[in-house]
């Protein structure tokens, strides 16, 4: 019998399968098949609804010039980074854990002047949320940070929430990542992280 012949006859085994790597925590809502995407396509598909909601703010905003930034927004080279709420495999099952995000590759080397961390968060009434999440969080995390900002704080001796990624400064990689919910709401209350509210905050 060939697999897909097996998982053609047992579709209680082909839901147990597709199960224990995927749990369908967003359906019925915009982001059921983000969860399907693989990194890139994820990082590219945020881009997209990012360039899309930044020009309905009535911004202006242009294809990179380079490799070191996503856009060019009102003249200022972007780097965007997108995250949908994460689905956590902890006790409670796949259950998705409000504000915990993961923004990755952020690098002090690359060609960007401002920096965007979009967050999605679940609403309050999805039934797919953690049990132990707490009672309260915004629909959408947006907030920006200058370059200028990041360098000094990465110059630190603690540079948390920021921490190496794939061997980081022993590796002599310049990428750093935000993961999970404490990292996540530790960056949005760092002095220099600023929520964006409209193109003046920007």
């Amino acid at each position: 019998m060939s697999i897909t012949k097996m998982l053609e006859e047992n579709k209680q085994l082909t839901d147990k399968l597709y199960g224990e790597c995927y749990a369908p925590n967003w359906n019925k809502t915009p982001w059921e098949r983000y969860c399907l995407l693989g990194p890139k396509q994820k990082g590219g598909f945020g881009e997209r609804v990012v360039d899309k909601y930044l020009v309905g703010r009535n911004h202006d905003v242009k294809p990179p010039v380079n490799a070191g930034h996503d856009r060019i927004v009102d003249g200022s080279k972007m780097e965007i980074k997108f995250s949908v709420a994460s689905s956590n495999t902890k006790s409670d099952g796949k259950l998705i854990d409000p504000d915990s995000f993961t923004f990755n590759h952020i690098a002090v080397g690359k060609d960007w002047r401002k920096f965007l961390f979009v967050g999605i968060n679940p609403k309050s009434g999805n039934p797919n949320i953690r049990h132990n999440a707490t009672n309260s969080w915004p629909d959408e995390r947006v907030y920006v940070m200058d370059k200028s900002d990041f360098v000094r704080h990465m110059n630190k001796k603690n540079t948390f929430p920021f921490r190496a990624q794939q061997g980081g400064r022993k590796a002599d990689n310049d990428d750093f990542i935000v993961a999970g919910k404490d990292a996540c709401r530790a960056l949005f209350a760092l002095p220099f992280v600023r929520e964006y509210t409209g193109p003046k905050s920007l």
